[in-house]
């Protein structure tokens, strides 16, 4: 079985690049997916669900100069897990190492204005 994710969303901020200490490119980012719904009450409602998103190398570089706050974009990637102590507590983040991606249409008209 595969490790393997697909989402569509719009990022929450610009995308951040920096490098590891041997020079590699990495890049972080966070997507928003908004999912639109019917209440209880019958009342439209929406729930956004934030995902980490991690790139590497030549999809870092990529990403920090076509990923902006808004953009929307689909994405392909697989889910990592890391694990980190604060405070004495145990934490896990789950995070999406992102492999390639897409920007829609819209979001291309947004970086073409």
């Amino acid at each position: 079985m595969k490790n393997r994710v697909y989402l569509i969303g719009n990022l929450g901020k610009n995308t951040e690049l920096r490098h590891t200490p041997a020079g590699k490119s990495v890049a972080s980012a966070t997507m928003a997916i908004t999912e639109k719904f019917k209440n209880s009450k019958g009342e439209p409602a929406e729930a956004t669900t934030w995902v980490n998103l991690e790139f590497w190398g030549a999809t870092a570089d990529n990403a920090a100069k076509l990923l902006l706050k808004g953009s929307e974009v689909v994405i392909e990637g697989r889910l990592k897990n890391e694990a980190y102590e604060k405070n004495g507590i145990q934490f896990t983040l789950t995070k999406v190492v992102v492999e390639s991606f897409i920007l829609t249409r819209k979001a291309k008209e947004q970086v073409a204005a």
